[in-house]
């Protein structure tokens, strides 16, 4: 029966999975009301299955009561906080809501399945974060002086950066995790909004070359911080969102080329500056020669999604953990190898939903400052998507950047 079971659940999460892409897709070009409520009533709906087939899965492997009640608590997370935002919220992006309930609904049932304390942990990080996002919209509409506190934001990442770079200890090849009562804590997850926020309040109060300058020069600044930590997948978002951010506010295309051209510089340069980089280079170019030590886990990930096919070998069947750092920067390879490959086709489409979602609110905003605030998380969450799953699937050398909404770890649940 389990088996049966097992083996049934991974079609029906593929076909869940893709219904909601579907209608993720028709709600952009759908103008008819009736046939939009008809999509956002379905879209939760299926969300809820999509959470209770996995558990099923889960709670099949490991029958026991905690699995339950870490379920319902879950569910009862999604409904409360789903009322609460309508009630504030009355005219709540609803394709950019359930896109990210979504996904965080596949955390859920992929951490747990991993490790059950850290589904508990990922559960407690997203109440945590959506009940602080209950009331930041509603603060940074009214707070009119955030549109002019460029410098404050500047002041406070550089000088978090700095604090990390200064006293955190090596993890993965980088220092960028420090400890606060016990619990580990990622500040560049956080300093990303910061430097969002400093690029438009910046860009907002005056867009002179003098500007541009000092824009610049501080980025620059909070990117050298990361590089010397050597957290290059997180200077690589930071100067990416800076760039296009630039982009957009000042429409220069030869600023554009300048940047792109110094960042290409900056990235051969990293190659011959840092091992660690040279080791990641390596492994991408042949892991299978360095398949013992360099390119082990790049192999790994490979073989798990290669040997998992098109529909997985069905969740907890597979083994995921031979992959190192499954649960965060290489889950999808995970979730590939346990699902399948067209249920990981699907769930890239559910993310450039989402990228396309923000794109859609850029362009409906008539604020220039928050305009600039939603192209700057299109670019960091659009960029972070493509270096985290480009690296599992051997695209791009690996980054080492989690998965939004989907890897476990708090900072990144919550920044996001």
């Amino acid at each position: 029966m389990q088996s049966l079971v097992s083996e049934l659940s991974k079609y029906i999460i593929i076909l869940i999975t893709a219904i909601y892409a579907y209608l993720g897709f028709i709600g952009f070009v759908n103008n008819d009301k009736k046939r939009s409520g008809e999509i956002y009533f379905f879209q939760p709906v299926l969300i809820l299955m999509f959470h209770f087939t996995g558990f099923l899965c889960i709670f099949l492997k490991t029958p026991e009561i905690k699995v339950g009640i870490l379920y319902f608590a879950q569910v009862l997370l999604f409904i409360v906080s789903t009322f609460l935002y309508r009630i504030f919220y009355k005219k709540l992006f609803k394709s950019l809501f359930f896109h990210m309930y979504f996904l965080i609904a596949v955390g859920f049932v992929f951490v747990t399945r991993l490790n059950y304390v850290w589904g508990v942990k990922q559960t407690v990080f997203v109440a945590l974060a959506l009940a602080v996002c209950l009331v930041l919209p509603f603060l940074i509409k009214k707070m009119v002086m955030l549109r002019s506190m460029g410098y404050l934001y500047a002041i406070v990442g550089i000088g978090a950066l700095a604090y990390v770079f200064l006293r955190a200890k090596v993890q993965y090849g980088a220092k960028n995790w420090i400890q606060v009562f016990g619990v580990s804590i990622q500040p560049s997850e956080f300093v990303k909004i910061l430097l969002i926020f400093m690029i438009a309040s910046l860009f907002y109060v005056s867009r002179s070359k003098k500007q541009i300058i000092i824009t610049t020069t501080l980025t620059a600044i909070m990117v050298l911080i990361l590089v010397l930590s050597k957290d290059l997948g997180g200077a690589m978002l930071f100067f990416t969102t800076f760039v296009v951010m630039t982009y957009f506010a000042t429409g220069n295309i030869k600023l554009l080329g300048l940047f792109t051209g110094g960042g290409i510089i900056s990235a051969v340069a990293g190659y011959y500056l840092f091992s660690h980089v040279r080791v990641r280079v390596q492994a991408f170019v042949n892991p299978w020669k360095y398949i013992a030590d360099k390119g082990y886990q790049v192999t790994q990930s490979l073989f798990g999604m290669g040997s998992g096919g098109w529909f997985g070998f069905g969740l907890g069947n597979g083994s995921p953990k031979n992959t190192p750092v499954v649960e965060s920067d290489f889950i999808f390879s995970g979730l590939c190898e346990e699902l399948g490959l067209l249920f990981g086709f699907c769930l890239i489409l559910i993310y450039l939903c989402t990228i396309i979602a923000f794109i859609l609110l850029a362009w409906r905003t008539k604020s220039a400052f928050h305009q600039l605030v939603s192209i700057g998380c299109a670019t960091m969450y659009s960029f972070q998507t493509f270096l985290s799953i480009g690296g599992t699937v051997k695209f791009i050398p690996s980054t080492g950047v989690t998965l939004p909404l989907v890897s476990q770890g708090g900072s990144s649940i919550i920044s996001t």
